[in-house]
């Protein structure tokens, strides 16, 4: 099964409880056989979690049209 995950900010788990939780359901998910995008709005930064490490797909991404093009382009196939 796929997910994505649009968010206002990366998981920092380094920074707060809410990134530790946003991590931990990462990491259950994954463990579930899900195949996770997350895509933020936020710009990336030194805290941030290394979504690679649990093989999860990320984007950047701003609040324009193209975004909802993007979207589009990942929802083709998933319904």
């Amino acid at each position: 099964m796929n997910a994505l995950i649009i968010a206002a900010l990366w998981p920092e788990p380094t920074s707060s409880a809410v990134g530790r939780r946003m991590v931990h359901l990462l990491e259950l998910f994954c463990a579930q056989g899900w195949s996770l995008t997350y895509a933020c709005t936020a710009l990336i930064s030194g805290h941030w979690y290394p979504l690679a490490s649990l093989d999860i797909k990320h984007h950047s991404m701003r609040n324009t049209k193209f975004m909802s093009l993007w979207l589009e382009e990942k929802n083709k196939g998933e319904t």
